[in-house]
């Protein structure tokens, strides 16, 4: 995340990818705020900008600074540091059963783990459209985040996997 920060022009030192660093973010208001509006996040490998009120990981940057889609944001990542091509393919024909427990969860780490492996299996299968699963994974990302944070997400995970479910 650090050095897609650096290359894309923002001032950090991607040398300190190890520790916390504040800088301008230029995605909120007329994109030329000059003030630490931002912080990289190492534990994360995120960002949090407060003007913005957005935490991003690298593929949501690339997707708000770039104007792409998530495919757009995971091949400029491929070409920017020579990676290897992901291995999509055309979703299979049919209903893919997800096993995923219809009690309701216990806890909300409860519910992030059914959260996680409803994606893992809908992820392994190719059960929805990428960018749809990058979404759901995003919200995943974020619930974990907020649970390790100890932010108060009581109910959160339950309908985010009751949408899931849903879909």
């Amino acid at each position: 995340m650090v050095q897609v920060l650096a290359d894309l022009g923002y001032q950090v030192n991607p040398d300190g990818a190890d520790h916390e660093q504040q800088f301008s973010c230029d995605l909120h208001g007329d994109g030329r705020d000059t003030k630490k509006s931002a912080r990289y996040y190492p534990s994360s490998n995120s960002m949090y900008c407060w003007a913005c009120g957005r935490a991003r990981d690298s593929i949501t940057l690339l997707r708000e600074k770039k104007g792409t889609d998530f495919n757009g944001a995971v091949t400029w990542l491929e070409r920017h540091f020579g990676l290897p091509d992901l291995p999509w393919e055309e979703a299979p024909a049919g209903p893919v059963p997800v096993d995923v427990q219809t009690t309701a969860p216990r806890t909300p780490e409860d519910a992030l783990k059914r959260l996680e492996r409803a994606l893992a299996i809908a992820t392994q299968e190719r059960a929805m459209p990428i960018e749809r699963l990058a979404a759901f994974w995003e919200v995943h990302d974020g619930l974990a985040y907020k649970l390790r944070d100890g932010s108060d997400i009581t109910g959160l995970p339950e309908r985010v996997l009751a949408k899931l479910q849903q879909d």
